[in-house]
């Protein structure tokens, strides 16, 4: 009897040393579940906007290290340090601006959500002939300084050719879909903007290959050959039309106009879905400007 209670006493020692050494474990190991610590794996569970967000209306394009920034999301490519793409939705009300809201007020900030070494920073940007381009456009959020804001945060950026592009047709074309919402015709948009990298077509040796070639800034930062951006605009009876551009990263001197590009065109070579939860094939509201 007393051999059996010391044999109890003794397994319950020992499941009481093992439970103490886990507890000790868990609390010495814990910092390793803490956003800042590995943000770019845990973080993103919560960086997703609720199931009936009007973002989510036309589906997700499939992507990783999503960074919900309340009016627009980003997915963030963490090996070229930029996005690859950033979905927005605006209206008229966020044209509307409010006191003192202008892009001259805010600073290109580093995104410290994302795990450090994937982080692209201010240093990479300076003096490499460079823009820092915004994806999702600051002008797009006049209504909110905070979101503004946030359009200034790196992870939202990525390089572009400047004067004759992202100071060019880039802006003009933001400029635009602006326009189409103040002439309140449709109470809204979804624009999917992002980096693209296509391959150059090469002559060698009467064959024709393909040389995928690509500048890095500082050796972290990929710049991008072509740009694209999709744009969803939904009429007050819910009926939807769209345009699709790809323009390169380069001087441009041509018309908006030229560089509409077909849905498929673009998914090709984004490598993802693009919209989703629309059959591009039954909408024939394509627009033009």
């Amino acid at each position: 009897m007393e051999q059996r209670e010391a044999i109890h006493i003794l397994t319950f020692a020992i499941i009481l040393i093992i439970s103490c050494i886990i507890s000790y474990s868990i609390g010495k190991y814990s910092n390793l579940l803490k956003p800042n610590f590995v943000c770019h794996e845990i973080c993103n569970i919560e960086q997703l906007p609720n199931t009936d967000s009007v973002l989510l209306k036309y589906g997700l394009s499939s992507g990783y290290n999503l960074r919900y920034m309340d009016d627009f999301l980003i997915s963030y490519d963490t090996k070229n340090r930029i996005p690859f793409w950033v979905l927005e939705t605006i209206s008229i009300n966020n044209l509307i601006r409010i006191e003192n809201n202008y892009r001259k007020n805010k600073r290109f900030t580093v995104d410290k959500y994302f795990y450090k070494p994937f982080q692209s920073t201010l240093e990479d940007y300076k003096k490499s002939g460079y823009d820092r381009g915004h994806m999702a456009a600051a002008g797009n959020y006049l209504h909110s300084k905070s979101t503004m804001m946030k359009t200034f945060l790196l992870s939202n950026i990525a390089p572009q050719v400047g004067k004759g592009f992202n100071q060019g047709i880039w802006t003009e074309l933001e400029n635009k879909i602006r326009n189409v919402i103040q002439s309140e015709i449709y109470k809204s948009a979804h624009i999917l903007t992002g980096p693209l990298f296509v391959p150059k077509e090469i002559k060698y040796e009467n064959k024709t290959i393909f040389m995928m070639e690509y500048e890095m800034l500082r050796r972290n930062v990929a710049v991008p050959t072509h740009f694209f951006k999709v744009v969803i605009f939904t009429d007050k009876s819910n009926k939807i039309s769209y345009m699709s551009f790809v323009m390169p990263n380069a001087i441009i001197n041509g018309t908006i106009e030229s560089y509409y590009r077909n849905i498929s065109d673009i998914e090709k070579l984004a490598g993802f879905r693009i919209f989703p939860k629309i059959d591009f094939f039954k909408i024939k509201n394509k627009i033009t400007f």
